[in-house]
């Protein structure tokens, strides 16, 4: 089999290719760490166009099938809606799921597809260029301290990774990441198609304004990851930070 293009690889997705090809790349994917991150690309950007409503006829339906195949396919999938909603600046209803049915051959194939992905994601290999995150304990009177981290503009997706070392055992982590937003602005923050917050209100510490959430240790496994904090009201834009964590 020749190199495979974008297009087959949305096929593979889809579960449009012939058995003896998707069991060449279910081979691949297992081997190499550049496929596997180009096959993520290629599915977020499948992600994107369901969640857009750039998809039609057949093709939608196998893609909503394939983004319904588990609670965290679904749970990414309203994520991206929420997120086009803002994007397009009007806010929209979650569409109905579809239902996975286990004796489609193509279904099966998705799952067990997707389940070896997942273990080589973690399996990824960190980023070479880092930088070092500010990172910070907060006090509180009743519960020990969570571990936090603080996005700063200076931060942004675009300059370098952020390397961040989290404490083991940790089960959740504070986010906070740095925004324009005056009082009254309110922000969605997700991290990867796996986790969001919203109407996140804007804090406040000197001339520092951020917005905070609580987020799984799990949202955060060792790997790269992407965070965005998107304006949902009373401000507008986009901020955007790349990380790579590693479990300390």
């Amino acid at each position: 089999m020749t190199e495979a293009t974008d297009d087959t690889l949305r096929d593979w997705l889809l579960g449009k290719l012939a058995s003896a090809d998707a069991d060449v790349l279910e081979q691949r994917l297992i081997e190499d760490e550049d496929f596997a991150a180009r096959l993520r690309g290629v599915e977020t950007d499948l992600l994107d166009d369901l969640a857009r409503g750039a998809l039609a006829g057949a093709e939608r339906a196998r893609a909503a099938a394939y983004f319904a195949a588990t609670p965290q396919d679904r749970l990414r999938l309203r994520i991206a809606r929420a997120l086009a909603a803002i994007d397009a600046g009007k806010t929209t209803s979650p569409r109905g799921r579809g239902h996975v049915h286990a004796g489609d051959p193509g279904s099966v194939r998705a799952m067990r597809l997707r389940r070896r992905w997942s273990a080589t994601a973690i399996a990824l290999a960190g980023i070479a260029a880092v930088a070092v995150i500010a990172l910070r304990l907060q006090p509180d009177a009743t519960a020990p301290a969570a571990f936090t981290i603080t996005l700063t503009d200076g931060q942004q997706r675009g300059a370098s990774s952020i390397e961040i070392a989290v404490p083991a055992g940790a089960s959740e982590l504070r986010v906070q990441a740095e925004v324009d937003g005056d009082a009254g602005a309110h922000y969605l923050l997700a991290i990867d198609d796996t986790f969001a917050a919203s109407g996140l209100p804007v804090r406040t510490a000197g001339a520092y304004r951020y917005v905070e959430t609580m987020a799984p240790a799990a949202a955060l496994a060792a790997g790269a990851h992407r965070v965005r904090v998107v304006a949902e009201k009373g401000a507008a834009g986009e901020s955007s930070w790349t990380l790579t964590t590693r479990n300390q």
